[in-house]
């Protein structure tokens, strides 16, 4: 599926078709790339353009990453801060 098909799905307003495993796997799998690309880059970049989601968004799947990874936001803090002791 394409990045241009999975907007127009979204924007249809019905994703109830699509498997909640392809979603894993589609998240999974653009995390990767973001994380390997960012890694041979230069200048680091972020993974969505300015003002491309809300925060309620960004909220979200931050709170379900920490989940999924079993980190709690204290920890994503401090390794946030090993770069800058």
């Amino acid at each position: 599926m394409s990045a241009l098909e999975i907007k127009e799905l979204i924007d249809s307003g019905d994703v109830s078709s699509v498997p909640v495993e392809d979603v894993q796997e589609l998240f999974t799998n653009a995390l990767r790339l973001y994380v390997a690309k960012r890694a041979t880059e230069y200048n680091p970049f972020p993974p969505v353009k300015d003002n491309a989601i809300t925060a309620t968004e960004a909220a979200v799947v931050t709170i379900a990453l920490l989940k999924s990874a079993q980190l709690e936001l204290f920890e994503l803090t401090l390794w946030n801060s090993f770069g800058r002791m």
